[in-house]
């Protein structure tokens, strides 16, 4: 993956936590007003991402790589949204890939970063430190 498709990766990762974020914020109400199939099918995405971020907050490779890097930065879901595509990006590529994601579940990590904290989120890390 080139530099420009990792920033690229980076913001949209950044637009996601937003957008997860105000999903969170009006309770899915908004959605649910929504008759059209496209705010169905991006109501069940932003869910699906959610989901698939509660897992991986919660696998111990991603937390290796994940906790160290979420120490460093400020509480701002954008600072935390970035640090978490640099963290997580490289063990999603390659042929050694142990996650794949999208932007949009690196999204949904940071919302649950921000939202958690880092030492709820990280709670075995602090203890080996």
């Amino acid at each position: 993956m080139t530099e420009l498709e990792q920033e690229h990766f980076t913001r949209e990762a950044v637009k996601a936590a937003y957008r997860i974020q105000l999903f969170e914020e009006a309770g899915g109400a908004r959605a649910a007003l929504s008759e059209t199939p496209e705010e169905a099918q991006r109501t069940k995405e932003l869910i699906q991402a959610q989901e698939e971020a509660e897992k991986l907050v919660r696998h111990p490779k991603v937390l290796d790589r994940l906790c160290p890097a979420l120490k460093s930065v400020s509480g701002d879901l954008e600072t935390v949204a970035k640090a978490a595509a640099a963290a997580v990006l490289p063990i999603s590529i390659g042929p050694h890939a142990i996650v794949s994601v999208t932007p949009l579940v690196v999204g949904a990590i940071a919302v649950i970063a921000v939202r958690a904290g880092v030492s709820a989120l990280c709670p075995e890390q602090d203890k080996r430190n």
